[in-house]
């Protein structure tokens, strides 16, 4: 994970969640988001980690995985540019019940709860 100095594109405009805000809404909001970056492989959060933040997917794909009783790790679904993750996050703060891998290089935009 390495989190990225402040780009100048605004990712929270892919997304329709966030579509529909005024301009100065929209800016507010930018100026909470934290910009990382994670590397294929890499876990971008894990089974029982607390669900604390907001994932916008600004480039890449994620995995979306949860491991069966017998160990097998299952596939769920995949996130893209301009998917999100965590909105049940902003209000519930409660701990995942899956994990999430970067596939490829992925650049995320995080809003944590404590800022929304």
């Amino acid at each position: 994970m390495n989190t990225l100095a402040h780009p100048d594109h605004n990712c929270i405009s892919k997304t329709v969640l966030f579509s529909q805000l005024p301009q100065e809404e929209l800016a507010m909001i930018n100026q909470q988001i934290t910009y990382v970056e994670y590397a294929p492989g890499e876990v971008v959060f894990d089974v029982e980690d607390d669900s604390d933040r907001l994932l916008l997917v600004h480039q890449g794909k994620l995995k979306i995985s949860q491991t069966s009783s017998d160990g097998k790790e299952q596939t769920l679904y995949f996130l893209n540019e301009g998917d999100i993750n965590g909105e049940e996050s902003l209000i519930t703060g409660a701990k995942h019940a899956v994990t999430c891998v970067a596939i490829t290089k992925s650049f995320i935009c995080e809003i944590r709860r404590s800022d929304f």
